[in-house]
């Protein structure tokens, strides 16, 4: 069970490490000097729903790599997002700036597969240049 998580006060913590990284990679320094401060402006400015919102969309993109490449390695994947965030919280004594964003079980499946619940078509939900334009491939 992988618990995924993100902490809304890590922009605080670890961004003199993120810009090193940064620099180690290749970040010219005007780039890290201008990240100095306009990330904690554009970050600072959040409320909680905001960061809360912003911190889903980081984790889920590691969290979709996450379930992407535990198939490719052959296990099954279950993510879930029907928790309770104090209880989680509670039993691994996360810090109180962390976010639970979902629990990802990766394992085998046992017994046959569920009945396959369908999906749209394609042009249902996917469109070229504006919405309801089809997407020809």
């Amino acid at each position: 069970m992988i618990v995924a998580c993100g902490d809304a006060d890590g922009w605080r913590k670890d961004l003199d490490l993120m810009l090193e990284l940064g620099r180690k990679g290749g970040m010219p320094e005007s780039y890290a000097a201008q990240a100095q401060t306009s990330v904690p402006n554009y970050l600072s400015s959040f409320n909680t729903t905001q960061m809360h919102c912003w911190l889903n969309k980081m984790v889920m993109l590691a969290f979709t790599h996450m379930m992407l490449m535990a198939e490719v390695m052959e296990y099954d994947t279950a993510p879930m997002e029907g928790f309770e965030q104090d209880k989680v919280h509670e039993v691994l004594r996360l810090p109180l700036s962390y976010w639970v964003v979902a629990l990802l079980a990766i394992g085998h499946a046992k017994g046959p597969d569920k009945f396959y619940g369908g999906r749209f078509d394609m042009s249902h939900t996917v469109f070229a240049e504006e919405f309801s334009k089809p997407l020809k491939l």
